[in-house]
């Protein structure tokens, strides 16, 4: 195979990984523009923090893939997208659960304050 044809071959794979690393450069500067302040935002990167920590090599932000890793950038994009569903996931599901438990706890004093 001559190298003209491998470079050819490896051609879809380098211009997957440019064009999310355009995507990530966009993100990025929005990000910085319109998120920094944000508490939320700042609670996220807390929390990819703290995930990171408590699970060294299983959670990985973006971040610490891009900056830290060998991680294709098109691979890095989908994992951290796949690791944001399961975070927003995990705190809806807790949320649901948190009220559902204040509901009852609600639902029980009431009960026993109708029974006195």
């Amino acid at each position: 195979m001559t190298a003209s044809a491998r470079s050819l071959n490896t051609f879809p794979s380098e211009k997957k990984n440019a064009d999310a690393l355009a995507d990530l450069a966009i993100g990025n500067f929005i990000e910085m523009r319109d998120k920094t302040a944000s508490k939320t935002f700042r609670a996220k990167k807390k929390l990819d923090h703290l995930l990171e920590a408590a699970l060294p090599g299983i959670y990985l932000p973006l971040y610490t893939m891009v900056t830290f890793t060998r991680i294709p950038y098109a691979q890095a994009a989908r994992r951290a997208r796949f690791q944001d569903r399961i975070v927003y996931g995990g705190l809806v599901a807790l949320s649901i659960l948190l009220i559902a438990m204040l509901l009852f706890r609600l639902l029980h004093t009431l009960t026993v304050m109708s029974d006195r």
